[in-house]
């Protein structure tokens, strides 16, 4: 079984930022797309499809961690974590 776990957003806007303020927005405005698609939610709907399957082996894509932090430092604050989220609805599921 595969499955996506998506980014919940579109990286391209940041990409296409000219300046540092548009660049700002386009973070900000990712980030909070990312928020508006419920990762821990998404991510424990595959959980239970995982463990209605039953699949011998499981391929995942787009697993993402998103951290925030101070502008130009290291983002040490995790706000979403895909993987963690997953594995924390398959453990709730094992009986």
């Amino acid at each position: 079984m595969t499955r996506n776990l998506d980014e919940g957003t579109d990286f391209g806007p940041i990409f296409q930022a000219t300046t540092p303020q548009d660049f700002a927005i386009q973070v900000a405005a990712a980030y909070l797309e990312v928020q508006a698609s419920n990762i821990p939610e998404r991510a424990a709907a595959i959980a239970d499809e995982i463990a209605a399957q039953q699949p011998y082996l499981v391929g995942l894509q787009e697993v993402s961690v998103w951290s925030t932090g101070p502008l130009f430092m290291h983002a040490d604050t995790e706000t979403f974590n895909a993987l963690r989220s997953l594995l924390t609805r398959a453990v709730s599921n094992t009986p």
